[in-house]
């Protein structure tokens, strides 16, 4: 397993356990939340794919040959890197797609374009890919890179200096759409999803990174999944990210090939948060955590969801996430960036 600083990650290993796994975990960071985890029989540090591609290849390969390891299953955005290399993997079974069919995915335009080839155009806002400055205008427009995760840099309705960020070839502008902001997650095989879930994050650590999520049934949702995932004849996760406007219509916003939250739904059939950012935010910055934050009825839903790192029966992840959030607070210290940019700092792929 790799990408085991991420929660969701935390949830796929328990899973695995439960059914008779021995599993093995390969991380660029030292502690990263699922080391601290019962169910992994050997921790292994290795080389940070997007700094060192070549030796972290080569330390995954040494780790499979060595261990005997049967089945790779990459969740963060290291799958990029793995699958990009796949055909070095001998004697394993890679759990992803071929590197085009994610970073088709993956890149925002890419994905556009693919939607509009396949489907119905208004599936989508209105998007294009910025080329000539005479497009940045501000007029109920979104700005993002094609290449982002947790909506760190996209700006909505941006001011005229904030447009400045905006690069020419490598940046998109997308009709703002008012509505109701919604995420899929999916496991398929062969083109058929084999598991699915459908969620909302009440609660997000800035623009877009979700830590409290509140589980939906949208079938109608369902069905688009699966005709992406048999078009493709997809295996692996999936997720999505779409707005439903006022009139019912859905807006497919962004795909990400990989493992997200909405795997604890589908772990604990309940809402689920993840308390320690939840605490941070707020206490610290609850403007950032909702629009129209209200203390009494943050309380309220404290209570109403089940945290997900917690388990009475695996507890140390719980203690241990404050060891791998300091070594985040270190990493964005001395790279200058946000904490939640550190968390995929050494990983993330833009292509």
């Amino acid at each position: 397993i790799t990408g085991g600083r991420a929660p969701a990650v935390l949830e796929l290993i328990r899973i695995l356990k439960q059914k008779g796994n021995q599993i093995y975990l390969a991380e660029s960071l030292n502690f990263p939340l699922t080391r601290f985890s019962n169910c992994i029989h050997k921790n292994f540090k290795i080389a940070s794919p997007r700094h060192s591609e070549k030796e972290f290849i080569d330390n995954l390969k040494i780790i499979i040959e060595k261990e005997k390891i049967d089945l790779l299953i990459p969740n963060c955005e290291e799958i990029f890197y793995i699958a990009k290399n796949r055909h070095e993997f001998k004697n394993c079974t890679v759990l992803c797609e071929d590197l085009n069919t994610l970073d088709l995915l993956h890149n925002k335009w890419k994905f556009f374009k693919f939607l509009q080839s396949n489907f119905e155009p208004q599936i989508t806002p209105q998007t294009e890919l910025i080329t000539d400055k005479k497009q940045l205008n501000n007029n109920n427009f979104v700005f993002k890179p094609i290449y982002s995760r947790f909506a760190v840099e996209t700006l909505i309705k941006p001011t005229l200096a904030e447009l400045k960020k905006v690069q020419m070839h490598s940046w998109i502008k997308q009709e703002y759409i008012q509505g109701s902001e919604y995420s899929t997650y999916a496991w398929a095989d062969q083109g058929t999803i084999k598991q699915y879930i459908n969620y909302s994050s009440k609660y997000r650590a800035g623009q877009g990174a979700g830590i409290y999520f509140e589980y939906q049934d949208q079938e109608n949702m369902k069905n688009f999944v699966q005709k992406i995932v048999k078009i493709l004849n997809f295996t692996g996760h999936i997720s999505f990210d779409y707005i439903q406007d006022c009139t019912g219509q859905i807006k497919i916003l962004e795909c990400n090939p990989r493992l997200t939250s909405g795997i604890h739904g589908l772990a604990h059939n309940s809402n689920n948060m993840l308390i320690l950012p939840m605490f941070i935010y707020g206490v610290f910055k609850p403007s950032l955590l909702q629009k129209n934050y209200n203390h009494f009825v943050f309380f309220q839903d404290l209570f109403k969801a089940q945290e997900a790192i917690f388990s009475l029966k695996d507890f140390w992840p719980f203690w241990g996430q404050f060891l791998a959030f300091f070594e985040l607070l270190v990493i964005s210290y001395k790279q200058k960036i946000s904490i939640l940019q550190a968390t995929t700092a050494d990983i993330e792929w833009n292509g």
